[in-house]
């Protein structure tokens, strides 16, 4: 999956990364469009957000869920 983001901040003392501008995203596991996200623990979990007309939307189909 990759991700589109306009504007980021990186905290070099936590190590999170943090965008307020809205992110797109697309790939073979599905697609995402939020208003903000974070990015903790070097990678490993990506915290999407949004609010009144820029609430989250997207679809992540995985491989193997059964759905």
């Amino acid at each position: 999956m990759f991700l589109i983001p306009v504007v980021l901040l990186v905290d070099t003392s936590t190590g999170i990364i943090t965008g307020s501008k809205g992110v797109q995203g697309a790939g073979p596991i599905g697609t995402i469009n939020a208003s903000s996200y974070a990015i903790y623990d070097q990678g490993e979990r990506v915290v999407f957000k949004g609010s009144g007309d820029n609430k989250v939307r997207g679809v992540l189909t995985p491989s193997g869920s059964g759905e």
